[in-house]
């Protein structure tokens, strides 16, 4: 593999660890937002982190031929370390304030919904 080759496997491999934190925090997110219940989290980080790891090992493959090597370590620990510390704010306030709006507008189409038919029951 050419040195330019390496430096944009490095680079994919990088994207695969800041793609991989923003649907962390999307993740995140969407449990704050919906209070899951402490079983439910269970389960569901279970499948999100097998889910992550399938699209992953799927990315690794098309990024550099399915090699594991300490740079693919490397550039999957940067990415997720690049998010964590400078975009992990932004990203999880952008998601919460996409999600609140809607979730909570269903809430009080639900609580109405519900005043409505205890007056009439």
């Amino acid at each position: 593999m050419a040195l330019s080759e390496s430096l944009f496997a490095f680079a994919c491999i990088v994207g695969i660890g800041l793609l991989a934190g923003t649907l962390y925090d999307l993740y995140r997110t969407c449990g704050r937002i919906l209070y899951i219940k402490k079983r439910a989290v269970f389960i569901g980080d279970l499948l999100f982190w097998l889910l992550l790891t399938a699209a992953t090992i799927v990315l690794l493959l098309l990024a550099n031929q399915g090699e594991v090597r300490f740079y693919v370590l490397l550039g999957l620990a940067l990415g997720v370390l690049f998010y964590a510390k400078l975009l992990r704010r932004f990203f999880y306030l952008t998601f919460y304030r996409i999600f609140i709006l809607p979730v909570s507008g269903f809430r009080y189409i639900i609580r109405t919904f519900k005043r409505i038919c205890k007056k009439f029951s």
